[in-house]
């Protein structure tokens, strides 16, 4: 009997431990959405263009050549047409992403429509939005600020 109790014990415990990281989640849920919000009206209805591509941690970029490096800053891997590409962030979801003078290689539209999702879950905020050949790629928001 006394396996039992201690078992149900266990059990009673376990439960209320995972109530209070529902209502952990919960608040850190309510943060995230309202972020995530931010973000969207923070891209809303204007123009982007890359200006820079860095990693916190160093890395080793091309990883199947005989070199290895470590670099930070990222920003030669960048493929010219992304350089001049002008993305704007529409209301549905939606963005334009114009070429300019230089296109990506057999990809000749001038004005490219896309779509794009800000969302949150339980580690944060995270963007839907493409990689490097306009494909979709998830990415994490790690910080935003004036700058």
């Amino acid at each position: 009997m006394k396996l039992f109790s201690f078992s149900l014990a266990s059990l009673f415990a376990l439960v209320s431990l995972m109530g209070c990281k529902k209502e952990l989640s919960l608040e850190q849920s309510a943060s995230y959405i309202k972020e995530a919000q931010d973000f969207k009206a923070f891209l809303t209805d204007k123009n982007f263009r890359l200006t820079a591509f860095y990693t916190d941690t160093p890395i080793d970029y091309v990883e199947n050549d005989a070199e290895v490096k470590s670099e930070t800053n990222l920003w030669s891997y960048v493929s010219g047409y992304l350089k001049d590409d002008t993305n704007t962030f529409h209301d549905d979801l939606t963005v334009d992403i114009a070429q300019n003078a230089i296109v990506m290689p057999g990809l000749t539209t001038a004005v490219l429509s896309r779509t794009y999702s800000i969302g949150s879950d339980g580690v944060g905020v995270y963007m839907q939005f493409l990689d490097y050949e306009y494909n979709p790629l998830t990415y994490r928001l790690k910080e935003i600020s004036a700058d």
